[in-house]
């Protein structure tokens, strides 16, 4: 019988990651029972923890992490700035300039916040929103609302950030010994060591020696399954995975045409999940300006990845 949960160690951020580890050096240290078992593995456990702790810290306060977060600033700037102008625009006392705004001001809250994202997901929906704005569906507007220098300087902007990540990636992987990642899976296999130890001690103990370590232990696990790890993400390009409701042909209007297309993420034996828009994926289009068929990609986001695409009609006199 399985006593301790499983903690989902591979999915814990670095900084949760240690959190969890330095939770659980003071709790088996703390108790005599079970830091008695566990003994033989003490020493091995605490110098790669003591590893582990250095190789984050030194991460953390690397000259590439200070540089990266100041070009995520930058890009971050940018959007506001461009956020701002829309606002702006929204409110001019000339119609074009408001149809402009209104247009961009739709497309911006598609792709939610885009500040919040973390590193890993914020250079996809930055590049995506760029894309969009140097597209002929909204050149016009960006034009109208004199955003163009602002577009420029934040595709430099993120190339930036782009090129720091692949140094400091680079960097890491120059390191002779103990990178960050090396430390964890060490360290990971005496914490599951340890574990096996305690519970078949737990399983033919009478006097419930491990009993108030294994329920604190299995509370803190569990809060960090729950809320502190980075979920796996569900792949939307998987096959058969990712089902879009078909798109109405659609009336050619001269302008760029960009239907919110409903969407659904369904795994055999498993309940099929609606996917809801800005928040599980944002769209991007593909001649859906002119009469004929266009494209239109879903691109996962949050608990998603990967692209789906599908196509729909545009005609006159519809």
């Amino acid at each position: 019988m399985k006593l301790i949960l499983v903690a989902k160690l591979q999915y814990y951020r670095n900084d949760g990651h240690v959190q969890f580890m330095t939770y659980y050096d003071v709790l088996y240290k703390n108790d005599d029972a079970v830091m008695t078992l566990l003994t033989p593995l003490d020493a091995e456990f605490t110098g790669l923890f003591k590893r582990e702790k250095a190789l984050f810290n030194k991460m953390r306060k690397s000259d590439f992490t200070k540089k990266i977060a100041g070009a995520d600033r930058r890009m971050d700037d940018d959007i506001t700035g461009m956020n701002n102008l829309v606002r702006a625009g929204l409110h001019s006392p000339t119609g074009s300039t408001r149809e402009a705004a209104e247009r961009l001001h739709n497309r911006f809250a598609a792709f939610g916040d885009i500040a919040r994202r973390s590193y890993e997901e914020e250079p996809a929906d930055v590049m995506a929103l760029v894309t969009d704005l140097t597209s002929a569906g909204y050149k016009n507007e960006v034009t109208a609302l004199n955003m163009t220098t602002w577009v420029t300087d934040l595709l430099a902007a993120l190339q930036a950030f782009n090129g720091l990540i692949i140094d400091r990636r680079d960097e890491e992987t120059a390191k002779p010994e103990g990178k960050l990642a090396d430390v964890r899976r060490q360290l990971d296999k005496v914490y599951r060591q340890m574990v096996d130890m305690v519970e078949s001690a737990a399983t033919i103990d009478t006097a419930g020696a491990y009993e108030e370590f294994i329920r604190e232990l299995n509370y803190e696990i569990k809060r960090y399954n729950d809320d502190d790890h980075e979920h796996a993400r569900k792949d939307l390009g998987a096959t058969d995975h990712c089902v879009v409701e078909p798109v109405e042909t659609l009336a050619y209007t001269g302008k760029a045409v960009t239907p919110i297309v409903k969407a659904f993420y369904r795994e055999e034996g498993k309940t099929t999940i609606e996917l809801v828009f800005s928040r599980d994926f944002f769209l991007t289009y593909k001649n859906n300006v002119e009469v004929g068929t266009a494209v239109v990609t879903l691109h996962g986001k949050g608990g998603y990845k990967g692209q789906f695409h599908t196509t729909f009609n545009i005609a006159r006199g519809v």
